[in-house]
């Protein structure tokens, strides 16, 4: 995402292009009047409110032991047949498969029996494309 104060110094080739990756790459510039993004429809109260109400329903902020773990069962088998499918094709060496969310979770409980959002550190997890296994990058600190 693109945020600019107006003007775009350097061009938009140099700012956001995608460089050597395809054109779907480069970044979306939202525009300061009007509609901030492009071709963008919004979606309707009714369909905004059906959203935010399943976010509250698959939110880790309390009983977190519960969400992770029902979340969990819900995930890893997928997982684990997206990467052997990847592999018994030949295809995981070529392919980079990459499991991040947008923010992680602080460290202390939050009221008890959840936690807050943590913007700073956060998990991610890769698999294939000629990445190593069994290596932590980075850690954050409290």
């Amino acid at each position: 995402m693109v945020m600019t104060d107006g003007t775009i110094r350097a061009g938009p080739a140099v700012s956001y292009g995608s460089g050597f990756l395809p054109a779907i790459y480069q970044g979306t510039v939202l525009r300061a009047e009007g509609t901030p993004i492009s071709n963008l429809t919004p979606t309707n109260a009714c369909e905004q409110r059906t959203v935010l109400d399943a976010l509250n329903r698959w939110d880790g902020h309390g009983e977190c032991a519960q969400n992770h773990a029902a979340n969990a069962a819900r995930t890893d088998q997928p997982i684990a047949a997206l990467l052997a499918d990847l592999k018994q094709r030949g295809l995981l060496e070529s392919t980079l498969v990459v499991w991040a969310g947008e923010f992680g979770r602080t460290p202390v409980m939050q009221g008890g029996n959840g936690r807050d959002h943590n913007p700073y550190g956060f998990s991610v997890w890769m698999a294939g494309g000629g990445v190593r296994g069994g290596q932590a990058i980075a850690a954050t600190h409290p």
